[in-house]
């Protein structure tokens, strides 16, 4: 539905449809992935929005584990088609 953070899944081993929510990014997460969109490196990143480099490696970390995706490429696939952004 549009405007809501509801969405299902099918479910191969009960054969059934589960509801499930859209993840949530908070600011900073957002910022790291729209500043990755626009082709910023890691330490880019860090120096433009005032952050050490390791905190930037954990929010990429939480966006991964949140969009269960394995590189920032598949994040930014993700959180576009989801429109997280």
């Amino acid at each position: 539905r549009v405007g809501s953070s509801d969405f299902f899944e099918y479910n191969m081993n009960t054969c059934r449809w589960d509801k499930r929510q859209m993840p949530v990014l908070t600011d900073g997460e957002k910022s790291v992935l729209t500043l990755s969109i626009q082709g910023y490196t890691m330490s880019e990143i860090a120096d433009k929005i005032c952050l050490s480099p390791d905190t930037i490696k954990k929010y990429r970390q939480r966006i991964f584990e949140k969009l269960d995706v394995r590189n920032i490429s598949e994040a930014i696939v993700a959180a576009t088609n989801n429109k997280l952004l």
